[in-house]
């Protein structure tokens, strides 16, 4: 039998907070460091997309998001172009929350701050400007690296 293949699945989660959206710095992972990012991770085996958004916002910045207060974005299959891996990245969007945004994992992280929506620094991993640009386009679908 044929082996089938298998993306990898991420979930993203948009904070945003009037017109600002909240970024981590990578450090320390030997990926993208000194690169922004959103909260994000991996969907685990038996997790819903939205479920893995609310878990990663919780861990990577310790907020915490009811399930009414999260809304699908939109969907991003890209490529990887440093390892060729693909991904499907399931983007939410949140802008209401328990807790003040702060740093979790700080072995993984060494800033988390507020940006301008449409004014992201320019080391903000090139994925997620444009998932962010697609965001505010209404974009709901798009691909990148093919």
């Amino acid at each position: 039998m044929e082996k089938r293949f298998k993306p990898h699945a991420a979930a993203l989660a948009l904070l945003i907070k009037d017109n600002s959206i909240l970024l981590l710095r990578r450090a320390g992972t030997g990926w993208a460091d000194g690169m922004y990012t959103l909260p994000s991770g991996h969907i685990d085996e038996g997790e819903s997309a939205t479920a893995a958004a609310i878990r990663e916002a919780k861990e990577e910045v310790g907020v915490v998001i009811n399930d009414s207060d999260i809304s699908f974005a939109s969907v991003l299959h890209r490529r990887n172009s440093q390892n060729n891996q693909v991904y499907v990245d399931f983007f939410f969007i949140c802008t209401t929350w328990s807790g003040e945004p702060t740093n979790k994992e700080t072995d993984k992280c060494d800033e988390v701050k507020w940006f301008d929506v449409d004014d992201l620094p320019d080391n903000t991993i090139s994925f997620i400007r444009n998932a962010v640009a697609n965001y505010r386009r209404g974009v709901t679908f798009a691909e990148d690296g093919w």
